[in-house]
């Protein structure tokens, strides 16, 4: 059984590794991630954090304090603009 702790391991990685894949992307460099892997990639991480926040009720960053960065291309649920988790009623 996956943990709470094991997820937000998880989704830190991976918000990391798409922040970063995105800027090698955007560089222009031949060794970031082809739209295929980075688009699983990022489902992968919305089912994750879906499964954190709305199932397992989940509060506060993924990151703790330090908040997710600002540069990431991914937010989790405590990070979203206030809209946004109005509307998922989080």
């Amino acid at each position: 059984m996956t943990t709470d702790s094991d997820l937000v391991k998880r989704l830190r990685t991976g918000s990391l590794w798409l922040r970063d894949q995105s800027a090698l992307y955007y560089d222009g460099d031949s060794d970031a991630a082809d739209d295929d892997i980075f688009s699983e990639m990022l489902d992968v991480w919305d089912t994750l954090v879906l499964d954190l926040y709305r199932a397992r009720k989940y509060k506060g960053c993924i990151f703790g304090e330090a908040r997710c960065p600002e540069d990431s291309v991914v937010f989790c649920e405590a990070c979203k603009p206030y809209t946004t988790q109005t509307d998922m009623k989080i």
